[in-house]
């Protein structure tokens, strides 16, 4: 049995076992292995991404299907795993593997934050500059990490001719090795290379770094070719607020060329090829769900192929519509997690930069108008705590007609369900409505200022990561186990 680059264990129910749950270890080659966490036994492989007689409802790998919108921004009418974090629709996931060609999970990984942000503008500006005066250099990319690590897929690395740098893979041995890398690269005039680094503890603890897991990079030469200079310098701008763009390449692959891209554009438009027709549409796909949020993703291929897509776009946009003392706590924290902060009132003295300092622009205007003079995009969210009732409902509508991935309005439920009525009187559609988090935040019963903006931005986190903000910890039968190991006594059942 071959072994892919990436599994997962995800806990799953089947009719086949008495138990209450299995594990399954998806993507080992072609087929899973199930265990049975109660019984303790591996059981028979079941085929990777097709599972017979799957129940309504499942995807392939057995877990429940949810609408795309549960799991983060994602393209219209694609199903979203609730379960496995797979990019797929139910009619891909229940074809047996013999009736297609090929068979690839797209897998989202992580997101740019502001600080990031400026970092890979600070690669890719200097790309651009080296590639204007005809030197070479490398860009190495971490572009797939398991376990603890210091650094997130998308991080990257730029080393000069002369052995200088910009940019980080988070430092150590771990940059030290992969910069002799780059530098062999560039002596021995060789092509892209994929590199898989085990970072154990004691290495860990060596460089003073709390992580042990596994980092994968793609090692890519490049030369002063004026296609390069252009690509670099449409990356830069899009991190600086320009038009978005997504590259996916082809990072690894014994049926095709390594190195090979497809760039795909904000306005639908694309160019280049995998040299695989079907492999192209996924990574085109997949790469129009990473634009809006600066996603990175990575697909792996039956034959082996890995892909590494990545977008391209300003960092994410807190825009506060109010600017009281709720929304003033909201903007420190939000400036803390690395988001560009907007504000506007239609009172000067609670929309300035002595208010907020922080705030890279502010606003005087009505309600209903002063959103309109920041660059919204799904990568914004946008908070709603204006003055009164009256203007919360003028706000909440000039935000719903926004293309904001995230919109809160800051109040009660009472007040909530009137503004509701409101809007469903003026036109405003229900599902624009039902997309709007309102009363905003989690639910941790603070109600003082910095507690009501903590629970707002957490909840921003969790929609940027597409997750619903629960809580992380074990399940009970972890701790009963572990209870009875060192207790000396049977497991319970």
């Amino acid at each position: 049995m071959m072994w892919a680059a990436e599994w997962r264990m995800r806990k799953r129910r089947s009719s086949s076992c008495c138990c209450s749950g299995l594990f399954c270890l998806t993507g080992i080659g072609s087929a899973s292995l199930v265990f049975c966490y109660e019984k303790g036994a591996l059981g028979a492989p079941l085929l990777h991404g097709w599972r017979p007689r799957t129940r309504p409802g499942l995807c392939g790998h057995g877990c429940r299907l949810a609408d795309a919108r549960s799991r983060g921004p994602r393209s219209a009418g694609r199903r979203g795993c609730r379960d496995c974090g797979a990019l797929h629709d139910a009619a891909h996931c229940s074809t047996p593997p013999h009736e297609r060609a090929q068979a690839w999970t797209p897998v989202l990984q992580s997101f740019h934050d502001a600080g990031e942000g400026e970092r890979m503008k600070a690669v890719y500006d200097e790309a651009t500059a080296l590639t204007h005066d005809g030197q070479d250099f490398v860009i190495a990319t971490v572009v797939h990490t398991q376990g603890s690590t210091p650094q997130k897929p998308g991080a990257a690395l730029l080393v000069r001719g002369d052995g200088s740098t910009v940019g980080t893979l988070g430092g150590g041995c771990v940059e030290g090795d992969i910069w002799f890398a780059a530098k062999e690269a560039l002596r021995e005039n060789t092509g892209p290379q994929y590199k898989r680094y085990y970072l154990n503890e004691d290495i860990a603890a060596r460089d003073g770094l709390v992580c042990g897991g596994t980092m994968y990079f793609y090692i890519e030469p490049l030369t002063g070719q004026a296609s390069g200079r252009e690509l670099s310098a449409e990356i830069a701008d899009a991190y600086a607020g320009g038009p978005s763009l997504s590259v996916a390449t082809l990072v690894k692959s014994d049926r095709l060329a390594q190195g090979t891209r497809i760039v795909v554009r904000e306005d639908g438009t694309s160019e280049g090829t995998l040299g695989d027709a079907a492999l192209d549409a996924e990574a085109i796909e997949t790469a129009k769900d990473v634009m809006p949020m600066g996603r990175t993703a990575r697909i792996h291929t039956e034959q082996g192929d890995e892909l590494f897509v990545e977008g391209y776009t300003a960092p994410a946009l807190l825009v506060l519509i109010g600017g009281g003392h709720v929304n003033l706590q909201v903007a420190r924290i939000g400036h803390m997690m690395g988001l560009r902060v907007m504000v506007t009132d239609d009172r000067r003295e609670f929309a300035n930069n002595e208010r907020f300092p922080m705030a890279e622009a502010t606003n005087v205007a009505p309600y209903d108008r002063g959103v309109d003079a920041f660059p919204v995009t799904p990568n914004t969210a946008i908070v709603i705590g204006s003055r009164g009732h009256h203007f919360d409902d003028l706000a909440t509508e000039a935000a719903a007609r926004t293309n904001a991935g995230y919109v809160g309005l800051l109040g009660s439920k009472r007040k909530t369900i009137m503004i509701y009525e409101s809007l469903l009187r003026k036109g405003v559609p229900e599902e624009r409505l039902r997309e709007i988090h309102a009363p905003v935040g989690l639910d941790l019963g603070g109600r003082a200022p910095e507690e009501i903006a903590l629970s707002i931005v957490s909840e921003i986190v969790a929609w940027r990561n597409g997750r619903t903000g629960g809580p992380m910890t074990m399940e009970p039968f972890h701790l009963d186990r572990l209870v009875a190991k060192v207790n000396g006594a049977a497991a319970p059942r």
